[in-house]
């Protein structure tokens, strides 16, 4: 396990099933847009089921949104605090012993799940101080280079543009200069804060739709 969880997992001497999902869910995180049938057919093959890929998919998405989110604020976890949550995770397992009824998954055929769904209409249209049109916007831009189907984006602020690009292309590639040029046009804290969550919701939700698309029919 813990040659699974090292920059070294493609090394592991792994279950054929839990390296192809790896392998898998590294294309979803690297190069959303190239993921495409023959990924879900290499990860098939190998003994996964869809419903595992989908479920797979989410953690790809959470971590999609919190490494970015993580990154753009400089909310590092220490070492420490990481060797804490590392021995807790131990202690507890995965959690799903505890449940008296684990409700077993419901495929997605296809679909986001509804709480998702939800958050992005927020995302898109709901009170905040920067405007449904850009956050709008900002939502479609990254979306649609994380693997969503988008309509064309209108066009982004230069310093918005610049953030949302950089957060995009590399989930730790924010800078204090990136923040600092908004700040600079004048958007609020707030507003920057909700630019800088739209992009990390958005790339999480595109890597979803790509996965949840490719699975629909499998």
């Amino acid at each position: 396990m813990q040659a699974v969880l090292s920059d070294d997992w493609a090394r592991a001497e792994a279950p054929a099933a839990l390296q192809a999902t790896l392998v898998y869910l590294e294309a979803l995180t690297r190069a959303p847009t190239a993921v495409g049938p023959a990924d879900i057919d290499q990860a098939l093959a190998a003994g996964v089921s869809p419903g595992a890929l989908e479920q797979a998919t989410l953690m790809v998405g959470l971590f999609a949104y919190m490494n970015r989110m993580v990154d753009a604020f400089g909310a590092d976890v220490t070492p420490e605090q990481a060797e804490v949550i590392a021995t807790r995770l131990d202690t507890i397992g995965g959690g799903s012993e505890r449940l008296a009824r684990p409700k077993p998954w419901q495929r997605q055929h296809g679909a986001l799940p509804k709480r998702i769904v939800e958050q992005l209409a927020l995302v898109r249209s709901g009170p905040g101080d920067a405007p449904a049109e850009l956050r709008t916007a900002v939502e479609a831009r990254v979306a649609a280079a994380s693997g969503g189907q988008r309509p064309a984006a209108a066009p982004l602020p230069a310093s918005v543009a610049a953030l949302v690009d950089v957060m995009t292309a590399d989930a730790h590639g924010v800078t204090d200069a990136h923040i600092d040029a908004l700040k600079a046009d004048d958007w609020s804290e707030e507003a920057i804060y909700e630019v800088v969550f739209t992009a990390s919701f958005a790339a999480c939700v595109g890597r979803m739709e790509r996965s949840f698309t490719l699975l629909a029919d499998r």
